[in-house]
């Protein structure tokens, strides 16, 4: 007790309560000798682990359809998108890649595969499958967008602006529409 009297007289002033609570943190407590004991609680799951258990569980429902149903090129593209927010590139590459090969005019399976290409640098495969994604659709806001982001890593800046302007006209002609 000698001692707090002591910090207390140091700190002039300065609430001994806010001291106590500094010197001894939530997870402290006292034992019967008074010498403080530091608790480890253990540690909550963060929220990106949270997020990434119901990733995880989103893939593999999705699997269950599909094994229930092969030809749903729709369950393949919703697959494709769990595993690019997943950051597992091959995998969504090869999710897309099964849905154009059971519908070879899907727009969204083409717009996903030019996502994937833009995340590995393949700029070039990228624009292919987003121009052939636009002549499927001409209103794809999201196929512009993302060609848009092709030219500029291009360099080719004019390019890039005429495809964010088509983007924008896009989307204000289509406000339902993503991709």
């Amino acid at each position: 007790m000698n001692v707090i009297k002591s910090i207390g007289r140091l700190t002039s002033g300065l609430p001994i309560f806010f001291l106590i609570i500094y010197l001894f943190p939530a997870n402290a407590y006292c034992t019967q000798n008074n010498a403080p004991v530091i608790v480890n609680k253990p540690k909550i799951k963060s929220a990106e682990h949270s997020n990434n258990t119901k990733l995880n569980d989103a893939i593999e429902a999705v699997r269950e359809s599909i094994k229930k149903n092969a030809k749903n090129s729709a369950a393949y593209i919703k697959l494709g998108g769990l595993f690019l927010k997943n950051g597992d590139f091959g995998e969504a590459a090869a999710a897309y890649k099964s849905a154009l090969k059971i519908n070879s005019v899907s727009n969204e399976a083409k717009v996903g595969i030019g996502t994937v290409m833009i995340k590995e640098n393949k700029l070039k495969v990228a624009e292919k499958y987003l121009k052939s994604a636009i002549v499927l659709n001409p209103h794809p806001a999201k196929a512009y967008y993302l060609l848009g982001i092709v030219y500029e890593k291009f360099k080719d800046y004019k390019n890039a602006v005429k495809q964010f302007k088509m983007s924008i006209k896009a989307y204000r002609s289509s406000k339902n529409e993503t991709y």
